[in-house]
Formats: C-alpha cells, structure tokens, sequence
C-alpha cells in the first residue's frame, strides 16, 4: 500500500456566481438544496421556481432588467 503525502494546497475554489436559479417542483428540495448553496458561498443570490414554465417567466424578467 502505498503512503499518501499530506499537503498544504487549499482545495479549489469555486468560481464567483451571481445568481443560481434552483427549478424543482419539491418545495422542501428547493429549500435544502437553496441553503446549501448559500451556506458554501456558490452565488451571491439563489431564487427558485416550481416548474420550468416558472424558471423561463423568471429568466425572461432578470434579462428585461438587465437590458434596461
């Protein structure tokens, strides 16, 4: 077997996200999965939706205001 070193390399970190958008139809997953995400820091804002047709409205009003 063989000995494994012990470094001193900080793992990877996770590339700066501003928004997370999280589509689920289970409101509790939604919940979990949400607070994970903001508690390892992956976006600055997570939103969630219920279904696919709620995530497209969602996309359609965050690019109108980007636009503007």
């Amino acid at each position: 077997m063989e000995e494994q070193l012990i470094t001193d390399k900080k793992p990877p970190e996770w590339p700066q996200i501003d928004t997370v958008l999280v589509v689920d139809d289970d409101e509790s997953w939604c919940f979990v999965t949400k607070m994970i995400l903001q508690k390892s820091g992956v976006g600055k804002r997570v939103i969630t939706a219920s279904n696919g047709q709620e995530a497209i409205k969602t996309l359609q009003s965050m690019g109108a205001s980007y636009r503007k």
